[in-house]
């Protein structure tokens, strides 16, 4: 292989690797983005008493409905956390990926280098 065909190689793969840190550095995004994402959706009436007291109804009712509409936020919350560890998982195992790739273009660009500076053909 001749100078300028080891450069053009060398060209092509300094762009692929610019590429892979690229979608590298979305996914990362991505990822700090869903991480941080709230998944807590408040309870706005509190508990029984607070219903009693601001909406002036009361009874057995209403406490059943507040401890299930609390165990539903929670269970949304769980739901939703779940959502998010399964996602978070995926974009990180691409993130892998595309560090395996980037890893395998870097070395395939020192050998290049490697060649270039070792070939005679101008």
């Amino acid at each position: 292989m001749g100078k300028a065909a080891i450069i053009a190689s060398m060209n092509e793969t300094s762009q692929a690797i610019l590429t892979l840190n690229a979608k590298i550095t979305k996914l990362t995004e991505i990822k700090g983005s869903l991480e941080s994402f709230p998944t807590t959706v408040n309870y706005v009436l509190i508990n029984d008493e607070n219903i009693k007291s601001n909406y002036n109804i009361a009874g057995a009712k209403y406490s059943k409905d507040t401890s299930f509409e609390q165990d539903l936020l929670k269970n949304i919350k769980r739901d939703f956390d779940t959502k998010i560890d399964n996602v978070s998982e995926k974009v990180s195992n691409k993130i892998h990926e595309l560090e395996s790739q980037k890893f395998g273009l870097e070395n395939k660009m020192n050998l290049l280098l490697n060649q270039l500076l070792t070939t005679k053909e101008k």
